[in-house]
């Protein structure tokens, strides 16, 4: 009777370090509060990034992962993931923040009004102009004119930009600054004056297009 008592223990055992390392691996999971705004959010993690929205509404919002701790919407709107159970949302321009503390049910009133401490956000990248060219104003076909090459452009309904080419599968491009939109892989498509420019993530591949 050892033998099964001992195999008891060790599946109770790795139960437990497996929830565990879910809520390691799920840190941002939860509900958060700013009670000087009065506002709650629910944030949850999902295979790109993660969404959000306001507790009482109905509508997610969803936001990709451009760095770790760091999610955007297709809007340019911007999550950071701080220490000490803390998020705080970023506007396109980077000029509104709204920080948040992670709810447990019993806030403390200093929670109202976080102290900044000695955490750092890298914020160099947030949206500089303020008339960006919208992914939906994109869509459609464009060409190359000096190799006839076509690539076609559509847009999610999160305001990410999806495109494919004559021989590839639709790949999705999310804003990363102004009008700029990078893939997984850091290759981008850039926008600029009627023309999209098209880079590799090496920088060694340059292609431009016009709308067909």
């Amino acid at each position: 009777m050892i033998v099964p008592s001992i195999c008891y223990t060790y599946c109770l055992t790795l139960l437990f370090l497996i929830g565990s390392a879910g809520n390691l691996l799920n840190p941002i999971d939860g509900v958060y509060e700013n009670q000087k705004a009065k506002v709650k959010v629910q944030v949850e993690l999902t295979t790109n990034g993660m969404r959000a929205k306001r507790l009482g509404q109905d509508q997610w919002y969803d936001y990709e992962q451009i760095r770790p701790g760091q999610y955007r919407d297709g809007q340019g709107n911007t999550y950071y993931l701080l220490e000490e159970n803390q998020i705080e949302w970023e506007g396109p321009e980077g000029k509104k923040r709204i920080r948040f503390v992670k709810s447990d049910g019993a806030l403390s009133d200093d929670t109202s009004s976080p102290k900044q401490g000695n955490t750092y956000v890298h914020r160099n990248h947030f949206i500089t102009n303020r008339q960006f060219v919208s992914a939906r104003s994109l869509r459609g076909r464009w060409i190359n004119p000096s190799t006839g090459q076509s690539i076609s452009i559509r847009a999610s309904r999160s305001g990410k930009m999806e495109v494919r080419g004559s021989q590839t599968r639709w790949i999705t491009f999310q804003r990363s600054d102004g009008n700029t939109f990078r893939d997984r892989k850091n290759n981008r498509y850039h926008f600029d004056k009627g023309t999209l420019t098209y880079t590799s993530r090496e920088g060694d591949f340059m292609m431009r297009f016009e709308r067909s």
